[in-house]
């Protein structure tokens, strides 16, 4: 299990970690405490996290004041990530939290990583020189001639 932890302090500061938990035991891969970015009552912030590889990413801002920041806010590499898996959203309220009814909304969740197939060419008896090392894009629905 791979998250981005978004964590509010009760100083109005806001941190920002990559974690990883595997057999219950759960890591601490970076942890960041966002410069200019302090929580007000009543305000929204955007998370974003991006796994790519086994490279890991994530950034934090106020919706309300704010674009998405150009640079990731905390980055790391994890080479333990080897194998495509599930994904999911997660939200904890610590038990000594004292708010009262806090809010966690989740808009625009996607999993943008693009199918993954096997090419295999010249089925048909068709046959196209194709260099080794380029990629192959199919359409996207697919084109089918009439």
């Amino acid at each position: 299990l791979y998250t981005a932890r978004v964590a509010f302090t009760i100083s109005a500061g806001i941190s920002l970690s990559l974690r990883k938990r595997v057999a219950g035991v759960e890591t601490q891969l970076v942890f960041l405490t966002v410069p200019g970015l302090t929580h007000v009552a009543g305000t929204f912030y955007r998370l974003r996290f991006q796994g790519v590889g086994s490279t890991l990413r994530a950034r934090v801002w106020n919706a309300a004041v704010s674009m998405e920041p150009a640079i990731w806010q905390v980055t790391v590499t994890d080479t333990a990530l080897s194998a495509a898996a599930s994904l999911g959203t997660r939200s904890l309220l610590g038990s000594a939290n004292t708010n009262v009814s806090p809010v966690v909304r989740y808009d625009g969740f996607a999993s943008l990583n693009p199918q993954i197939m096997t090419v295999t060419r010249s089925v048909n008896g068709v046959v196209k020189s194709h260099l080794a090392g380029p990629d192959v894009r199919l359409a996207q629905p697919s084109i089918v001639a009439l």
